[in-house]
């Protein structure tokens, strides 16, 4: 028997193992018994010995081969597994993940091949922990929280990545290089942060390059030294909000340089993403909860491998697998994509609210400061830069510009910039600004973001809706799913092949991974929809939901719903989809967001939506002086007018109608604000737009 050459690879193999000796001695026999086999399998077949050998100990290395292998020698206790998993891949997946959990060949970005830029002081002064540089631990030096749960397997909805991750942070870095940036957050989390050089030089990433970066939280408004308490208090929360963690820090620097980073043994690692992405861990999942909520077992394991970002051996031909044995689920995938699966089967337990998977305090608090209004805006092309400073320290919020993506189309922060506004929200501010420069401002990583479109079009984040108010309606999830698929601007990986998409796993949440500007449309839908089904429902002083026909709500109308149609520029009608209901007697429209939180019958039930209908071409004339720098007067009225040079600028405006039903109270109300907007802009009736488009009535043209 070929003792000698199988002995020293299991004693190798066992020395990777970070596993008990019980443990490496139970794989060690288990393994052994299965090359012994197939080796006698190859000498039967007529393979001599020494060629028998290397094929063994080569299908042995192999991944694949190895499953395969597993699957035929321990049958008894395999079959019960294959017969449960969904797929023979996935099956495959977990045998391996049972009896190789974090067995791995030594790969870049280990302890050994990369250069430690700072080590944690407490390993060496404080008792609670261990130096474990030859792997002989003491049990009573191992921290307790490490002894009672191990991160192999957790319990879904449980938070196991390091706590040291999310502490605050801060630093302003110009033109440091790399490792100083890591050295110095390091020494002030009092952690070790290692540099995978070898895998570094491989993609060409220098650790000298230098990094400019900011990770310092947002300064505080200027009314901390009042008096009043709940003042103080604002302002500490506001103080907190701005924080930024040490993981939002290791993000935005890995992300913008082209790296990855991943946590082990409480060692933070940088190194290349193609290694990363290649270095994969086992990891069980207690489930049985989402089976309890309704989930399947097929729907979490979809939901699972579309709603992260990591690539499926089953989906992409390769990367992670997965398989479920009753109420776990094991799972072979990078760090970085275990960290997304963990927030996600967390906000798939929390029914609270929609939530963001990444970062959902910080998203969902910057979805709504985007929307507050700036008083003056007057910019004359201005570098774009200094248009970005004063947007964030006038709405207090962090404004970080993707410098790569910008490059790489030819722009930067010189970029002029002309805008002049009053009292308009941020958001809208930052399209009008960014647009001519092919540029959006996107909510991702916890911060607002300048990229390209290019880039925003493929930066997709998921979201888990909370869509449990639709469940008690036969058919109105599906109806919702159409209806968001159809509506929304995409694109969608069902309908065009590529992009978004859309999953209701059960649970009464639907999951969504799409653009910002796709969640922010889905948001407005849900909005309405919430809205509109909670019409008709009012509660009795004990709580109790009273019902009522759709003929008593109408009759409790201010009056009868007109339907007009106003005619404005398309960005104009953006904002005016917003500002309408919010301004102009906000409890008569169905978007009004202050009805989740209301349990009254509305009187009026106005709704408002957007048709895109073209453009039109607007003449600008510009006169200029005559050729010894005078106007000339005009022969008739004594007025000043342009001598023969002149120039006439043509002007492209894409145009969209308003359809709006209200009362004639609320329309009246809606033409004086448009005036108050120097918009020159009346309503038309349903039969006047018709006269308008055969001709009558504006001498042709057409309203739509």
């Amino acid at each position: 028997m070929p003792e000698r050459e199988f002995e020293l690879y299991l004693s190798v193999l066992s020395r990777m193992l970070r596993l008990n000796e019980q443990q490496k001695n139970a794989i060690s026999d288990e393994l052994r018994d299965h090359m012994e086999e197939r080796f006698e399998e190859l000498v039967r077949s007529g393979m001599n010995r020494d060629d028998a050998i290397r094929q063994a100990l080569d299908e042995f290395g192999d991944a694949a081969g190895l499953a395969v292998d597993f699957t035929n020698v321990s049958r008894k206790r395999i079959r019960r597994i294959v017969m449960r998993s969904t797929a023979v891949i996935a099956s495959l997946a977990a045998v391996c993940a049972f009896f190789l959990t974090d067995v791995a060949p030594e790969q870049p970005g280990l302890p050994g091949t990369g250069q430690l830029v700072a080590q944690n002081s407490k390993a060496s002064g404080d008792s609670s922990t261990a130096d474990f540089g030859d792997d002989s631990r003491s049990i009573d030096k191992i921290p307790a929280a490490s002894i009672l749960k191990s991160i192999d397997f957790v319990v879904a909805g449980e938070v196991v990545t390091p706590p040291f991750l999310n502490e605050p942070t801060g630093g302003e870095f110009f033109e440091t290089p790399l490792e100083e940036v890591f050295e110095y957050l390091a020494t002030l989390h009092n952690i070790s942060i290692l540099l995978d050089t070898m895998a570094l030089d491989t993609a060409a990433i220098e650790t000298g390059m230098p990094v400019s970066i900011s990770v310092s939280p947002i300064p505080s408004a200027d009314n901390a030294k009042s008096s009043d308490a709940n003042a103080k208090n604002a302002v500490e929360t506001e103080n907190k909000n701005a924080e930024v963690t040490l993981q939002q820090s290791l993000d935005w620097i890995t992300r913008q340089y082209g790296l990855e980073w991943y946590v082990e043994d409480e060692i933070i690692h940088v190194t290349s993403r193609s290694v990363e992405e290649e270095r994969e861990i086992s990891r069980s999942y207690f489930i049985r909860q989402f089976l309890v909520d309704g989930f399947t077992e097929n729907s979490l394991i979809d939901t699972i491998q579309k709603m992260t970002g990591g690539q499926w051996m089953n989906i992409d031909g390769r990367g992670g697998a997965l398989a479920l044995v009753g109420d776990v689920l094991t799972i072979r995938q990078n760090w970085q994509t275990h960290r997304e699966i963990e927030l996600l089967l967390g906000t798939l337990l929390d029914h609270d609210n929609d939530s963001p998977v990444r970062y959902p305090a910080e998203s969902l608090r910057l979805t709504q400061q985007i929307e507050q209004r700036i008083k003056e805006v007057d910019f004359d092309r201005a570098p774009l830069s200094d248009l970005v400073s004063f947007l964030s320290e006038v709405a207090r919020i962090r404004i970080r510009v993707d410098e790569a993506a910008l490059d790489e189309e030819g722009w930067d922060m010189d970029a002029p910039v002309s805008l002049k506004m009053q009292n308009q929200s941020l958001r809208t501010i930052l399209r009008l600004a960014l647009k001519p420069l092919d540029l959006q401002a996107i909510v991702h990583e916890g911060c607002l973001e300048i990229t390209t479109a290019s880039e925003a079009d493929e930066t997709l984040t998921t979201v888990a809706y909370d869509v449990r108010n639709l469940d008690d309606k036969a058919g109105q999830l599906r109806q919702l799913e159409v209806a968001i698929q159809s509506t929304n601007g995409g694109p969608w990986l069902d309908r065009d092949g590529y992009g978004g998409v859309l999953l209701m796993p059960g649970g009464g949440r639907m999951l969504v991974r799409q653009t910002d500007e796709g969640h922010r449309e889905i948001r407005q839908l849900l909005a309405a929809q919430r809205r509109a089904n909670s019409l008709g429902k009012t509660f009795d002083s004990a709580g109790a939901e009273l019902t009522r026909s759709t003929e008593v709500i109408r009759s409790a109308r201010r009056g009868p719903l007109e339907k007009r149609f106003y005619r404005v520029p398309s960005e104009t009608a953006d904002d005016l989809l917003t500002v309408l209901p919010a301004s102009i007697e906000p409890e008569t429209w169905i978007q009004a967001a202050a009805f989740e939180q209301s349990t009254n019958i509305e009187r009026s039930v106005g709704t408002v939506a957007k048709v895109e209908v073209g453009q039109k071409v607007v003449k600008i004339s510009n006169p200029s002086d005559d050729d010894d720098g005078n106007a000339t007067k005009g022969s008739n009225t004594g007025s000043t007018t342009k001598s023969v040079s002149s120039s006439t600028e043509l002007l492209v405006v894409p145009e969209a109608v308003l359809i709006i039903d209200q009362t004639p109270t609320i329309h009246e109300k809606i033409e004086k604000f448009l005036q108050k907007l120097d918009m020159d802009v009346k309503g038309v009736s349903l039969e006047d737009a018709k006269q308008h488009n055969s001709g009558g009535g504006m001498g042709g043209g057409g309203f739509f």
